[in-house]
């Protein structure tokens, strides 16, 4: 993406039809139990969608056929694929100023922001939509646990997470 951002044309990466093959792709790749990370292909997803609403929204007066106007889109389109998958909105936004770190324009921070927390509601309402309780699970549930559940589940109990000593330590390291 930091390619793309920084003004090198790749003809094939922000298509319709690369969006299709990537959701395809990661749809199988994610169903058959590869523990692969859905993180940089949703951060794919969302740019190449950025960048067609983009395109879609371009009028003949030239409003949004401005180049910094693209690259907008696309630094919201990382934020919004971060946050969709791990449901952090500001982590979005930092994680698309780490991507495009070679310049970022101060309003960006909070059009990422709104779109990644837009993102992320919408995300988590569906979720618990589609998920449902009692008679009215359906297959979409089973799916969505399964796509929500921790690879390697950790078993750390949170009665004592740190001890005095430990918090001493952090605060002098702080």
């Amino acid at each position: 993406m930091k390619t793309v951002l920084r003004g090198v044309v790749l003809k094939e990466y922000l298509t319709i039809r690369t969006l299709i093959s990537k959701i395809i792709g990661l749809t199988l790749s994610l169903g058959t139990g590869l523990p692969i990370g859905k993180e940089g292909p949703l951060v794919h997803i969302a740019s190449v969608v950025a960048n067609q609403l983009n395109r879609f929204l371009s009028t003949p007066d030239g409003v949004f056929q401005n180049e910094s106007r693209a690259n907008e889109f696309l630094a919201a389109g990382c934020a919004v694929g971060v946050a969709c998958t791990f449901s952090a909105p500001v982590g979005g936004v930092l994680f698309s100023i780490e991507v495009t770190s070679a310049y970022f324009a101060v309003r960006n921070y909070w059009r990422g922001f709104f779109a990644a927390t837009c993102s992320a509601t919408l995300f988590s309402v569906l979720r618990g939509l589609l998920r449902g309780t009692g008679n009215n699970r359906s297959a979409w549930s089973d799916l969505l646990d399964l796509s929500m559940e921790a690879h390697y589940q950790t078993t750390f109990t949170i009665t004592d997470t740190y001890t005095s000593s430990e918090l001493l330590a952090f605060a002098a390291m702080g």
